[in-house]
């Protein structure tokens, strides 16, 4: 009898035997709530701001869309820090669940009739070694799967390590960051529409410059998703 439950059914047995030893909190104010990773509507309305970011004041010439979850405040900042420079893996999950809040993000009506790939902004090669993994795909592999959207870490890559755009001005961020990446499938993006995918987006310049490289690669489309959106 045990040997026929199929994968999901444990699955789903295993994550309901969690929660009723460890009920789901809301990170922030520790409430509960319906499911693990979740947040509770009020400490979720701190933050929460869907938005699309306009291109053209910001000039940005080669993404076709950029959606934004959240603004960057309060409860969210360290939990980013944390994960991003403390190792703390643990914190992804109440990240992640913001990108799939429902008719929302990757949660919005037909995304994968309308994407054939799911790509990460990369880090650089010494970065990943230090961090041990790109947060970016922690917050997104698992979720872009589910949508059934393939999700495709190896076809943009970062050839060198750069300053953090934050602490830059906006000239002084294009320098910065051009010619940093470079595509290593061509062939494989030629006539695909691309979901490009980081953790935070400010001026969105970063974003830009992947989604030059990837059209000049023949990717028909790039459209961008951020977790959280900074200042310009």
């Amino acid at each position: 009898m045990w040997a026929r439950r199929s994968v999901t059914e444990v699955s789903t047995w295993g994550s309901a035997a969690l929660d009723l030893l460890y009920p789901p909190r809301c990170p922030d104010c520790r409430q509960h709530v319906e499911e693990n990773g979740a947040w509770c509507r009020v400490c979720l309305g701190k933050f929460w701001n869907p938005r699309w970011l306009d291109l053209r004041e910001r000039r940005l010439l080669y993404l076709d869309s950029c959606l934004v979850m959240t603004d960057y405040l309060g409860a969210l900042q360290p939990l980013f820090r944390g994960l991003k420079f403390q190792g703390k893996r643990q914190n992804a999950g109440a990240l992640a669940w913001l990108a799939v809040r429902p008719g929302e993000g990757l949660r919005e009506p037909g995304l994968n009739r309308r994407i054939d790939l799911a790509v990460p902004v990369p880090l650089a090669e010494g970065r990943l070694r230090e961090r041990g993994f790109n947060q970016t795909a922690l917050l997104f592999a698992k979720n872009c799967r589910r949508a059934g959207i393939p999700w495709r870490e190896d076809l943009l890559q970062r050839n060198r390590s750069t300053h953090a755009q934050w602490d830059l001005d906006r000239a002084k961020r294009h320098d910065n960051i051009k010619g940093a990446f470079t595509v290593t499938r061509p062939a494989e993006l030629i006539g695909k529409r691309i979901l490009l995918v980081d953790d935070i987006v400010t001026t969105g310049i970063t974003m830009e410059e992947c989604a030059r490289v990837l059209k000049a690669a023949g990717a028909t489309s790039v459209r961008a998703l951020a977790i959280a959106g900074g200042g310009n």
